[in-house]
């Protein structure tokens, strides 16, 4: 069985702050974020540039 990753870490921090709603644009460089909100499911709206 595999440990917390640093994003679950971040995760976990960013609810104990408060942060309820996390808006992002998926991409290679935060697919371990994904990973983690995968397993943790804040609610997660994604986003994109026009």
């Amino acid at each position: 069985m595999m440990g917390d990753t640093v994003s679950d870490f971040l995760l976990r921090r960013l609810h104990s702050w408060g942060v309820r709603r996390i808006f992002g644009y998926p991409g290679d460089g935060i697919n371990g974020v994904m990973g983690a909100l995968g397993r943790i499911r804040p609610p997660y709206e994604g986003c994109s540039h026009i």
